[in-house]
């Protein structure tokens, strides 16, 4: 419920930002033409300019990625309409990449790219104000806490298993159980009715804030080492990942699913027991 709230928070923003930036209007699509679609996009929206009435399929991202960023080309690409994405920051890099691509965007700051003849707009540089870019995490989403948070997720039930349990298989201090826990009731993520009664709640919105900071906050510190490969471009195709009981990372993944971005990492994921 909250996800939703904030999403809907990032389109009213964009959409007015935009207009604002521009003198362009774009206008919400809410009666009941939009129920049949709403399993694969998030808005129906219009641009409305002179004698244009572009529809767009508007999907709504709180933070971009490259992972993100591979999964939403393939998803645009399916979508009976040309599709708009919103998001609440686009970054310089970010905003090319989305041109390159012909993927047209709004974000609640008024960095956009919008191409449909006649009109056409490309603004990037936009910057975030610095108390939202200062903005930080509840402890609960910085790098310990995430580990903790991820034991929960993998396994609800370990929420009400003693906080030494818990640390050994979070693999964190006895501590950091405490505030995590404490962090996630406040956030409304964990209802605690005492005698052991503990639960986690909006898992799927707990689980989107765990991964939109496991990027930043934690991946750099699970790296165990860097490898350079002698073809640095596609040697990956030709590997047999699941041989070694290991997964792409979100990169790859996303390469192979779009059969078009090119990744910049190259992340495997296997259980530390195993040996590659």
């Amino acid at each position: 419920m909250k996800a939703k709230l904030q999403e809907t928070a990032i389109l009213e923003e964009a959409i007015r930002v935009f207009h604002e930036t521009t003198g362009l209007r774009i206008e919400l699509d809410k009666s009941e033409n939009t129920y049949k679609y709403d399993q694969c996009f998030d808005a129906l929206a219009y641009l409305v300019a002179d004698n244009i009435k572009q529809k767009f399929l508007v999907e709504i991202k709180a933070r971009l990625t490259n992972p993100i960023l591979g999964l939403l080309m393939h998803q645009f690409e399916q979508l009976p309409q040309k599709g708009l994405l919103v998001a609440d920051y686009v970054n310089p890099q970010m905003a090319e990449r989305l041109r390159e691509m012909e993927m047209q965007f709004i974000d609640t700051v008024g960095n956009a790219y919008i191409n449909v003849p006649p009109v056409y707009v490309y603004i990037k540089g936009n910057k975030k104000p610095d108390i939202l870019l200062n903005k930080k995490n509840t402890r609960a989403f910085q790098p310990t806490g995430l580990k903790v948070v991820f034991a929960f997720l993998c396994n609800p039930e370990l929420v009400n298993a003693p906080y030494r349990d818990i640390a050994k298989v979070a693999k964190v201090a006895l501590g950091t159980v405490g505030w995590v826990v404490a962090d996630l009731k406040e956030g409304g993520y964990l209802v605690d009715k005492g005698k052991n009664d503990r639960r986690l709640v909006d898992r799927a919105e707990l689980l989107q804030r765990w991964v939109i900071a496991y990027p930043d906050q934690l991946r750099h510190k699970l790296i165990l080492d860097r490898y350079a490969a002698p073809n640095e471009h596609g040697w990956w195709n030709n590997v047999p990942i699941f041989k070694y009981k290991a997964c792409w990372g979100g990169e790859v993944a996303a390469a192979q699913l779009t059969q078009y971005l090119r990744p910049e990492r190259i992340t495997i994921y296997f259980n530390d027991k195993d040996k590659i």
